[in-house]
């Protein structure tokens, strides 16, 4: 089982629907947690909201990942 989820994406055929959540589901949680990650360590003039915001965003990008990996291994075995 290939750690990619992109490939193993890729390689289901018949499984469309499945293949682009888990790709959109990838993605978008690593674009969260970087941009939250990268709010954190900016820290603009130690902003209460902003600090906030940014580790939702991360926990938000963390749980996406996660998902997204998930469904696109499962995914793998039905047909």
């Amino acid at each position: 089982m290939p750690l990619i989820p992109w490939v193993v994406i890729r390689n289901q055929k018949g499984h469309g629907e499945i293949g682009k959540f888990a790709l959109r589901a990838v993605w978008g949680g690593l674009l969260f947690s970087a941009l939250g990650a990268f709010l954190l360590v900016i820290n603009l003039a130690e902003w209460r909201f902003l600090e906030r915001l940014a580790e939702a965003m991360t926990a938000y990008g963390v749980i996406a990942l996660i998902s997204g990996l998930c469904s696109s291994f499962l995914g793998k075995g039905r047909n």
